[in-house]
């Protein structure tokens, strides 16, 4: 099997990208309503979002296709909202541990998949840096468009929240890989994934 991208696997790659993108806002709208609903929403995405992940492993084994994948969403999200640039660094750290991860443990693997998917995931906690490092832009931005509020309630937010974030993604993202397995299953085996 030729394990180079190729033309079909860019399409792929843009396509599932562009689903995991669309999926993480409308999953994400309701979670948006209130500071506590905003912190459960990574560990729901990171939920959800492995069906998306693990169609798209299965049918993309290819070598870069995973960390194309997982970079591609949250950088338009970070060209959308101008996040701030180490979150940038944060978001292509994970999609390379994300394609590193997999092709560790094989990219023709559950197991590859399931690491990836986890990785990539983690990149939801991203944005939530804002709150911390870029405050006074994020506040200006959030009063602007939830209110004095949200604004106030999500600066009011301690720092151990974001470990709290990665742990709960990790838990979301297993519990995932596990729902979408099952779901996938017979896709799974069509496209040999050793499971």
């Amino acid at each position: 099997m030729n394990e180079r991208l190729q033309t079909k696997d860019f399409v792929n790659i843009g396509i599932f990208a562009a689903i995991y993108l669309v999926g993480s806002f409308v999953v994400g709208t309701p979670f948006g309503m209130s500071v506590v609903a905003y912190m459960l929403y990574p560990f729901a995405y990171a939920v959800i979002g492995a069906i998306i992940t693990v169609f798209f492993m299965a049918r993309c084994q290819k070598k870069w296709a995973t960390f194309l994948f997982a970079l591609l969403p949250f950088l338009v999200l970070h060209l959308m909202t101008g996040l701030h640039y180490l979150l940038l660094v944060h978001i292509v750290a994970f999609a390379l541990i994300a394609e590193l991860l997999r092709q560790w443990a094989g990219l023709h693997t559950y197991k590859g998949i399931a690491l990836a998917h986890v990785a990539l995931s983690l990149n939801m906690v991203a944005s939530y840096w804002q709150i911390f490092v870029n405050r006074e832009a994020y506040y200006a931005k959030t009063l602007e468009t939830m209110g004095e509020t949200f604004a106030m309630g999500y600066l009011s937010l301690p720092t151990w929240v974001l470990p709290v974030l990665y742990v709960s993604v990790i838990v979301g993202a297993v519990f995932g890989v596990l729902l979408a397995k099952r779901i996938l299953e017979k896709n799974l085996e069509k496209s040999g994934i050793e499971t």
